[in-house]
């Protein structure tokens, strides 16, 4: 290795080591587990972050992403790129977006342990700090669904709808959740716009099926129920599925 690539080698490691610092900084604030492996992802995901700001220092203006082409919407100026420094003051929306990807991360991990009330607080604080993170409401519905809260599962649906209009997803998530609750006209028309959009899971038959089947739309819930036997013959809902087939089919 020449001097120059040596000198490259070292201000990267110090570069890696100062960010890492900083994201170690966030994630006490913010109460959160560190580990290594942790920090090295959100290293990863963060390390080449691109910010722009207004020029002309307009408030409140700062753009995270890759397009240069973004106008400021309060004097019409091209927001201009700002290498991410940490020390700038100016850049507090990227910490705030590295704590929420913690918080997600930290509340999935908790979620698939089964510790439903801290999974909530952990994507209710993701979406506090990234209001746009479309992850943290849609794993804030699943654990309102698993909680007996298919209102507020319905509220999160909506929340990623808005920022995502083809989200096949949430419009399952939203069916699921108005079935709960007895909507099945609804539940079958949101799981039938997420099919639409492209949502592949076995699980969307079988559900659109069973609500087709309280609603009285014995035929419609005969396909869908089909559907799922077909891809999943080895399910746990098999054999209840075969004894409907066979009652509706008599």
């Amino acid at each position: 290795m020449g001097i120059f690539d040596k000198i490259r080698y070292s201000e990267q490691n110090d570069k890696e080591a100062k960010f890492i610092k900083e994201i170690k900084k966030i994630y006490l604030k913010e109460g959160l587990p560190i580990n290594e492996a942790a920090l090295e992802k959100t290293y990863s995901e963060f390390s080449n972050i691109k910010v722009y700001f207004c020029k002309n220092k307009c408030p409140m203006v700062i753009h995270i992403g890759e397009s240069t082409q973004v106008e400021c919407p309060t004097c019409g100026n091209f927001l201009e790129f700002v290498e991410s420094d940490f020390e700038d003051a100016g850049l507090d929306k990227v910490k705030s977006v590295i704590a929420a990807e913690g918080h997600l991360a930290h509340g999935s991990d908790l979620m698939q342990k089964g510790k439903l009330d801290l999974a909530l607080s952990a994507f209710t604080r993701a979406i506090q700090l990234n209001p746009d993170l479309i992850d943290a409401y849609h794993n804030r519905s699943a654990v309102r669904g698993m909680m007996d809260d298919p209102e507020g599962a319905i509220e999160d649906c909506g929340h990623v709808i808005r920022l995502n209009p083809e989200d096949s997803g949430a419009y399952f998530n939203q069916g699921t959740a108005k079935g709960q609750m007895g909507k099945f006209e609804e539940a079958i028309e949101d799981i039938s716009k997420a099919l639409s959009l492209g949502y592949d899971k076995p699980v969307a038959s079988f559900n659109r099926g069973i609500f087709a089947l309280r609603a009285g739309k014995i035929r419609e819930a005969v396909v869908d129920l089909k559907k799922f036997l077909e891809r999943e013959p080895s399910s746990k809902h098999a054999d209840f599925i075969r004894n409907i087939l066979s009652e509706a089919e008599s």
